[in-house]
């Protein structure tokens, strides 16, 4: 097993795994700052499990490092926001927003997944999927079809949109570090979807209707129900 440094970080390459997540939380253990990759990906999962659909030439990634903070939530808004900012970089008019909790769209269309998943007592690992080349079929129960950045004009291989991300990642924890949590959450909210608007969350056993009212401190989304009570919501699926 060989890893290549990139900045701080330490990289390895598979050709292929069941899972990045999986293959981060064995090699984490020994190492301080990792980014583990796969050229495919055969059992990726993202939240509440749902499947993961790899195709050939996107990009499954997963990083892993250490994390002081007892808020791990503001790290799914790092994380989206990074790859926000990596596809501006690439393409900077691209109609591209932030749907709570991490998810990213481009044209209303879904373009990631982020998994992310503690390993105690002090570590964290992020999975990361991004369509490059190559988009998903998702069945019409499904929020958002997905897309991928060829589709868009966005012409960058997985390893390169790799390396843009993980300067875009160190950027913006160098911000949270500088100016703080709530620092985070006004760029984030700078940039989200359907702020203002009616919106369903729904948990694993629950579901409830309100408006969009933004995020608290800790970035929970806040729901403005009928009655006018503000609801903190701390994870769920938004539907529109």
């Amino acid at each position: 097993m060989t890893f290549i440094a990139i900045d701080d970080w330490q990289w390895i390459d598979y050709d292929t795994l069941k899972s990045t997540n999986d293959e981060a939380k064995k090699l984490i253990v020994e190492k301080s700052k990792i980014v583990v990759t796969a050229k495919m990906q055969t059992d990726g999962r993202g939240r509440f499990g749902h499947k993961w659909i790899g195709l050939d030439g996107n990009l499954f990634m997963t990083l892993g490092f250490s994390w002081k903070s007892e808020n791990t939530n503001i790290l799914g808004l790092i994380s989206s926001l990074a790859i926000f900012n990596s596809i501006k970089n690439y393409k900077p008019d691209c109609d591209i927003m932030l749907k709570w909790p991490n998810d990213v769209l481009i044209n209303n269309r879904k373009i990631s997944g982020i998994l992310l998943e503690i390993v105690p007592p002090s570590k964290v690992i992020i999975g990361i999927g991004v369509n490059i080349c190559a988009a998903p079929d998702i069945d019409n129960t499904a929020t958002y079809s997905a897309t991928c950045l060829k589709e868009h004009g966005i012409a960058v291989d997985r390893i390169g949109f790799m390396r843009t991300y993980l300067e875009a990642f160190t950027n913006i924890v160098s911000t949270y570090q500088k100016e703080g949590q709530q620092k985070i959450i006004d760029m984030w909210l700078d940039n989200a979807h359907k702020i203002g608007q009616k919106i369903t969350v729904r948990g694993e056993k629950t579901q409830i209707s309100g408006e969009f009212a933004g995020l608290d401190k800790q970035g929970y989304l806040l729901l403005k129900t009928s009655d006018n009570d503000i609801k903190t919501i701390s994870a769920g699926d938004i539907y529109f």
